[in-house]
């Protein structure tokens, strides 16, 4: 009994199916190509991401402990404007104090130191009895603590100025120590805000990543399974390539094919060199031997 056409049968359908699987095979493979150039960029951009979070991260900490002595530095700037407020109000209350000694004894100063010369002049030149002497004496020293009050004034009101002075630029200091803090402490939320802007595009590029892994290894088992196939279909069709003898009309296909290739490209070069070989004869120039069979062969 003829087996040909049993066989013919077989081989034809293992044929088509072995191209079936080549085909599947590279389509699988470039399909895992994109796959994994996807996700190398993702990965990429992640290491990208993950070297910006932690440049920021170092950022807003850095601020964070700018902030902390920055703080600390205000402190100690608010508690000297305490101390000189205090001071301050100490000496005016003390300056009022004597400003109001002085304006219930109505005494004016230039008229006080008048009178303690003359005194003293008068009892340092004239002779007295003891007791109006005393008298004098006694109204001298009261004089002088009036005068000893008003210099202690001059002296008040020096130091008020001086003690002012101080808590003006003391205040400018405790501001100045506040407006960096402001401005650290914004610095240090935009770095914040921007790592965790950072941190959800990491987390949606997990999700992206996670998904092409699935994919990728998806192709990979394809891949696999389709090889498999393969390796268990070739050893029958080679048989079969044997038994129908197509392995030698494969071969005749594949010569004449190339064949056939050759001549289509040798026809375009002698078209090529034909175009030239034109050109040349327009210029009047000398004519090689290949130029001369190249335009033979493109009239044939």
């Amino acid at each position: 009994m003829n087996q040909q056409p049993v066989l013919r049968q077989e081989f034809e359908e293992k044929k088509k199916l072995h191209a079936e699987l080549i085909s599947q095979l590279r389509n699988c493979d470039q399909e895992k190509e994109k796959i994994f150039q996807q996700l190398k960029s993702s990965r990429q951009k992640a290491r990208e991401f993950l070297d910006q979070a932690t440049k920021l991260k170092k950022e807003r900490d850095f601020l964070g402990e700018e902030i902390k002595k920055q703080k600390e530095e205000r402190g100690k700037f608010h508690q000297q404007v305490q101390e000189k407020s205090s001071l301050f109000q100490s000496i005016k209350d003390k300056g009022k104090e004597i400003l109001d000694t002085i304006r219930q004894t109505r005494v004016h100063p230039k008229r006080l130191e008048q009178e303690i010369a003359h005194l003293e002049s008068k009892l340092e030149t004239e002779v007295m009895p003891f007791e109006h002497e005393e008298r004098l004496r006694k109204k001298l020293k009261e004089m002088r603590l009036q005068h000893k009050e008003i210099a202690q004034l001059a002296v008040a009101e020096k130091e008020k100025n001086t003690v002012a002075a101080d808590l003006a630029g003391k205040k400018r200091e405790a501001q100045q120590a506040h407006h960096q803090v402001q401005q650290k402490a914004q610095e240090a939320q935009q770095k914040h805000e921007q790592l965790m802007k950072i941190y959800d595009e990491l987390r949606q590029m997990r999700k992206t990543t996670r998904s092409l892994e699935d994919q990728h290894q998806q192709y990979r088992v394809q891949i696999t399974d389709i090889k498999k196939k393969l390796d268990e279909l070739s050893p029958r069709l080679r048989q079969l390539y044997h038994l129908l003898g197509e392995e030698q009309k494969e071969r005749v296909e594949e010569q004449k094919k190339r064949t056939e290739e050759q001549k289509k490209r040798f026809k375009s070069f002698a078209q090529q060199k034909s175009a030239e070989v034109q050109e040349k004869l327009k210029q009047r120039k000398k004519l090689s031997t290949e130029d001369i069979l190249a335009f033979q062969a493109s009239e044939e």
